[in-house]
């Protein structure tokens, strides 16, 4: 059974971006867009006048990394796992890459 695809926008650091979802993700992704652009817009307002918005993204990345490993250590991956799933789909919707 194929499923029925469809495209929405997400928006990360000020740039908007397609992403092609089925309708049984797109809650999750829009959940996870919110989370992102609420972290960025608070990381963003502590360091303005320092980091661009790749930095910015750039840290966003690393403190996903880091809770990534400390749920490897506990042995606990299930949240961390969906979370970066979730992530590695808005990132190849963003890129036009497909996942397999």
């Amino acid at each position: 059974m194929t499923e029925k695809l469809k495209t929405i926008q997400i928006t990360l650091a000020g740039r908007k971006y397609p992403i092609v979802t089925t309708p049984e993700e797109e809650p999750s992704i829009l959940a996870m867009n919110e989370q992102l652009e609420s972290e960025y817009e608070s990381l963003r307002s502590r360091y303005a006048s320092k980091l661009n918005a790749q930095d910015i993204v750039s840290m966003m990345l690393f403190q996903y990394a880091q809770k990534l490993q400390e749920a490897r250590e506990e042995n606990d991956l299930s949240e961390v796992e969906n979370r970066i799933e979730t992530i590695d789909k808005l990132l190849d919707g963003a890129l036009g890459k497909s996942s397999d």
